[in-house]
């Protein structure tokens, strides 16, 4: 139902005026007895008065408005499982024919109802529905499912599903606003079958060191068979193991250790020996990606004596697989001659002095190397300051103040998480030297002192990077900080972030590349895109934009793809997609003034084989989720067809629209004709 009204931008009792306007115009203009006839003057009135009056009437900013009442269908979504399990494991017959089943079902209602598609992928079609979603992540479906249709009134959603998900969460749990009507596809009786749920390792080892694979081994209906668990590099078998099935449902874990003999990005392949009567054999192997690499960073602990602040040092920084740690205590032995990644010296230079001329000639000698200081009691703090270059201290011995850390807000040479921000707060305090304490040229401050509730301008954690790496914390008790944590349930592990953040800052070496590309990650699954992100600077680093990258990509059968693009200020990302599993090598390079600029690494895509792990179906779930939404099991093909939501009927909406009438075009058109029609009658009648 249509209904129009005309509105007024001012009161409508003016509208009146318009006509009174117009006539009093041509009572004017034509009052007088002209030498045509009346009838020919009678007409040129008119159309000055419907011109004139039509013009007033503008004026008034007249809007016509419609309102259009309609009823709004309710929304029915039709959501459609198309992972691999449900073509890999589900009878076809039956499979097509529930399909068919609810394309004929929604064309028979479409006439009450808006009918959507939906699948894993997201927005589907009536049509053909490819079966080869890597995963199945029904929580995500109905996520999306709510946020697309939120503030819709939705009669339900249909799901043909074999109730078997592998990512996201059981979505029996989720709080369900509408029913969920299913359609169960898939045999819920357990096949014979043998198969690798999941492997744990480390994706880094270190050369020439021993690292674990775990395979996670589960069969159903083959007891007292017997198979083979075995590893391949290459064509090349490292281990073997035999085992014995038993029993219904069996799990069991496999441990192979293995050992990093080359560094490099390695592919470890876990096969299982197929057994006779096996439904698939597609879940019967396995990939591991791991990383190789030459050796660990090196760290060295000086100390004054021993300390708990030392073992908790070396905790932290050991909880980090990158790092190893040595320890070497003032006056007991002889400095070690290797070269180290990062000094970490404990309460040194000391207040006795005959302690300090070793470590003097050793930071001397490894004048690059990074160090970080760790005050507290008995530390000589004038040497320190002659010795760092982040901080001057100027303190009494002993002389301790008891503080606890506030992370500055204007430090971000790392990333430091608003969690562990706020936790840090809350540690213990630690022992500081009451002093002055000044910031030497391009120090930064990462903490500061907080004596109570009041929050000082004296650092807590500095850092610099001008000259030699140096970071020092002006006082000790970090082991307070460790065990806080250790025994607080709910700890976000602040310290150890802390330390960890300090030691990379400073460890880490310096990258000074001009050109840099990179993978976002080392390691994605399959079907997934790589994406590149790639830096240019020129000799004063700064960015440049708008060079030609070329980017060629080798896989393991050294097959190459080349690729070429130019980066912008707001894109200096490039995505690769439809990349098999493996591992690859990629080759970027561009040529600027003359110069040739060449960067390399590797990435690993890796087999998502999740799907072919689930192999019997969970109608159970199915019939969870109708039962807490209300809604009904179609487990055969004629209940589709009779379905038809009951309870729900469209909701009645008004559509309005407003159209200033000074925008219609054909009032213009109508006013030009009406002033030529009487213009060319004047002219004609010999008016002027």
């Amino acid at each position: 139902m249509e209904n129009f009204q005309v509105q007024f931008g001012t009161t409508a009792w003016f509208a009146p005026l318009a006509f009174v306007a117009g006539a009093l115009y041509a009572w004017i203009l034509y009052r007088k007895t002209m030498h045509w006839s009346a009838k020919a003057n009678w007409l040129m009135a008119g159309c000055r008065f419907f011109v004139v009056s039509l013009m007033v009437f503008l004026l008034m900013d007249p809007v016509m408005k419609q309102s259009v009442r309609y009823v709004e269908k309710p929304e029915l979504i039709v959501a459609i499982d198309n992972s691999e399990s449900v073509r890999n494991y589900a009878d076809s017959a039956t499979l097509s024919a529930k399909m068919k089943a609810l394309s004929e079902w929604e064309s028979r209602l479409s006439d009450d109802y808006d009918i959507h598609y939906r699948t894993l992928s997201g927005d589907g079609s009536k049509g053909k529905v490819d079966f080869d979603k890597k995963e199945t992540d029904l929580s995500s479906l109905f996520s999306g499912i709510d946020n697309d249709f939120e503030g819709n009134k939705i009669a339900g959603v249909v799901l043909l599903s074999d109730g078997i998900y592998n990512k996201g969460f059981n979505p029996v749990f989720r709080k369900s606003h509408y029913p969920v009507h299913v359609v169960p596809v898939g045999d819920t009786i357990a096949k014979p079958d043998l198969r690798i749920r999941n492997l744990r390792h480390n994706k880094v080892a270190y050369e020439g060191n021993l690292f674990r694979i775990t395979a996670e081994v589960e069969q159903d209906r083959l007891p007292g068979k017997r198979t083979e668990a075995l590893v391949r590099l290459g064509g090349k078998v490292l281990a073997r193991k035999a085992l014995d099935l038993e029993g219904e449902g069996q799990f069991q874990e496999v441990h192979f250790d293995l050992s990093a003999d080359s560094s490099g990005l390695r592919r470890y392949r876990v096969e299982l020996r197929p057994v006779d009567g096996e439904f698939t054999l597609r879940n019967n192997t396995a990939s591991a990606y791991v990383e190789v690499i030459s050796g660990k960073r090196k760290v060295l602990v000086m100390a004054q004596s021993a300390h708990p602040d030392i073992k908790a040092i070396r905790s932290v920084i050991e909880s980090n697989q990158n790092y190893e740690t040595d320890l070497w205590f003032a006056g007991r032995s002889q400095l070690p001659e290797e070269k180290y990644d990062l000094l970490v010296l404990h309460r040194l230079p000391a207040s006795r002095q005959s302690l300090n001329s070793a470590v003097e000639a050793y930071l001397r000698k490894h004048k690059d190397t990074p160090r970080l200081f760790v005050g507290g009691t008995k530390t000589d703090y004038r040497k320190l300051s002659s010795l760092n270059d982040a901080m001057d201290i100027r303190a009494g011995i002993d002389r301790m103040d008891e503080v606890t850390a506030v992370f500055n807000p204007k430090f971000t040479e790392f990333n430091f998480d608003p969690d562990q921000k706020t936790a840090l707060a809350g540690l213990p305090p630690l022992s500081v030297p009451f002093g002055t304490y000044n910031l030497k040229t391009g120090a930064k401050v990462v903490a500061y002192q907080r004596v109570g509730k009041v929050v000082t301008d004296r650092p807590l954690i500095v850092v610099s990077e001008s000259g030699t790496k140096t970071g020092v914390i002006t006082g000790e008790g970090f082991w307070r900080w460790d065990l806080h944590e250790k025994f607080d349930g709910e700890s976000v592990g602040a310290s150890k972030g802390m330390l960890n953040k300090l030691a990379g800052l400073l460890g880490n070496k310096e990258d000074k590349r001009q050109f840099k590309v990179y993978p976002e990650r080392r390691e994605y699954d399959f079907p997934e895109s790589v994406v590149f992100d790639t830096e240019f600077y020129n000799q004063l680093f700064e960015p440049v934009y708008g060079k030609k990258i070329s980017l060629s990509l080798r896989n393991s059968t050294d097959s190459v793809s080349r690729y070429s693009f130019v980066t912008s200020p707001s894109n200096n990302r490039y995505r690769v997609s439809g990349l098999e599993p493996g591992s690859y090598r990629y080759t970027a390079s561009l040529k600027s003034e003359g110069k040739d600029y060449r960067v390399n690494g590797r990435f690993t895509i890796k087999e998502n084989n999740v799907e072919a792990t689930g192999t019997t179906a969970d109608h159970n779930l199915l019939r969870k989720m109708a039962g807490v939404s209300g809604g009904q099991v179609f487990s055969e093909v004629s209940q589709i067809a009779e379905f038809k939501p009951e309870g729900v009927k469209g909701t009645v909406r008004v559509r309005e629209s407003f159209l200033p009438l000074v925008n219609l075009v054909s009032l213009f058109v109508l006013l030009m004709a009406l002033l030529s029609f009487e213009w060319f009658l004047r002219k004609y009648l010999g008016a002027f």
